[in-house]
């Protein structure tokens, strides 16, 4: 397996920590962000970010605003929502969704899908 680097958002710096972790265990490297100020500083020093996860199964509203200014400048990353409910419709801003409440098992799949993926013209 190719050691993808994904750079994991939450609300606070301990659950972006552990889902970084989990991430780890599955064979990614990780990185955590618990802002978004932090996250974009990530991206524009770590170039080898290859998708962000956003973790927003306390707050959702919050992850379309990072997705927006995240996307405002790193177009070629993929970024996934975690969230708590359904995300229907997807807004633009977000390439995919994982509904769960039990963990990351429904991630991993998603995260190979778009990481595997062809590059798409823009």
């Amino acid at each position: 397996m190719t050691n993808h680097t994904i750079l994991c958002v939450a609300d606070n710096i301990s659950s972006a920590q552990s889902l970084a972790a989990r991430l780890q265990q599955a064979g990614y490297a990780a990185h955590s962000a618990a802002s978004a100020s932090q996250a974009t500083a990530l991206l524009f020093v770590n170039r080898s970010v290859e998708a962000v996860v956003l973790d927003q199964r306390t707050k959702p509203d919050t992850g379309l605003t990072v997705a927006r200014l995240l996307r405002s400048f790193r177009r070629d990353i993929p970024i996934l929502l975690l969230s708590a409910d359904v995300v229907d419709p997807l807004p633009s801003c977000i390439d995919g969704a994982v509904c769960t409440t039990a963990g990351i098992e429904g991630l991993l799949p998603m995260l190979d899908l778009v990481l595997d993926a062809p590059p798409t013209a823009a």
